[in-house]
């Protein structure tokens, strides 16, 4: 049994992500099944300015909590090109980290043109 903060936790990211989460699907290079789940996604949409200097984040972000796509960090970590489709657009995922308590990853995309 889990100590009351891992549920707690889960319970909160769940009501998060049901609530503000997109629908995302993953099939694993290996050619295994498809996977769906739901992320949050951050989808940048302008040019900011810091300062005097201009900002672009053309970085796209899904975050996700186990159990979803489970394998995905595993895969991405041993160099194998992975792609999420995420609102029928189709993600390059770059680089997946562990955030948090290591329950949580945050993938960093770049879209598929």
């Amino acid at each position: 049994m889990g100590n009351l903060f891992d549920s707690i936790q889960k319970a909160a990211f769940g009501v998060v992500t049901d609530t503000f989460g997109y629908d995302a699907t993953w099939q694993p290079s290996d050619g295994s099944d498809y996977q769906t789940g739901k992320c949050l996604f951050k989808e940048p949409t302008k040019q900011h300015e810091l300062g005097d200097v201009e900002y672009t984040p053309y970085t796209y972000l899904a975050e996700y909590h186990k159990p979803a796509f489970d394998g995905l960090f595993e895969a991405v970590a041993s160099g194998k090109d992975e792609t999420i489709t995420i609102n029928q657009i189709d993600y390059y995922v770059r680089k997946v980290d562990a955030i948090w308590d290591g329950q949580s990853f945050r993938a960093i995309l770049s879209k598929i043109t």
